[in-house]
């Protein structure tokens, strides 16, 4: 069985190495990027950052998408965690 992995932070230097390893685990699918709504790399395919080819999976701000994985990986900051655990917090309580 496939793990559902999501980076937060994922355009950091600590996410771009696990989306890396991510993608050579054939036990693993990427299924979120995730980052700030600042972050000037939204919309790009994180595969192509990560250096790894197109992936077609873009970095995106939608924490939303982390409700929907097996394992969330955090690299970001405090605010960003907060953010997240906010939303994964709400979708548990909801199940």
């Amino acid at each position: 069985m496939k793990v559902s992995l999501g980076v937060n932070g994922a355009c950091g230097r600590m996410g771009l190495r696990v989306i890396d390893l991510a993608h050579a685990d054939k036990d693993v699918t990427l299924a979120a990027a995730l980052e700030t709504l600042s972050h000037p790399l939204l919309g790009r395919d994180v595969g192509e950052l990560a250096g790894v080819g197109t992936l077609g999976l873009k970095v995106t701000s939608d924490v939303a998408m982390a409700t929907r994985l097996d394992v969330l990986i955090d690299f970001s900051t405090p605010e960003g965690t907060m953010a997240v655990l906010r939303s994964v917090s709400a979708a548990a309580s909801r199940s």
